[in-house]
């Protein structure tokens, strides 16, 4: 049995709620990796934008509780620039 195939049993409630969760993880996993990969601690990140290390290690675990401001302001501080696109 697929993964797919095991979520369509489940009723639809639940089947939300472990695709709501699977997004916030992801979009958690993205931010650390994407800074671990330009080889930057949350600490040096941290003093780039001012604010204390558990800050950003509670910025990466929000997900989708990010203001705009706050994710420009990382991704600044890594030196990426970019565009948000809303679908």
């Amino acid at each position: 049995m697929t993964y797919d195939e095991y979520l369509s049993q489940l009723p639809k409630e639940r089947q939300d709620r472990i695709k709501k969760l699977a997004d916030v993880l992801q979009k958690e996993y993205e931010l650390r990796r994407i800074r671990e990969e330009i080889g930057m601690t949350q600490s040096q990140l941290a003093s780039l934008m001012g604010v204390s290390q558990p800050s950003i290690a509670n910025l990466e675990k929000k997900g989708a509780d990010i203001k705009l401001s706050t994710l420009h302001r990382y991704f600044d501080a890594l030196g990426i620039e970019g565009s948000i696109q809303i679908k």
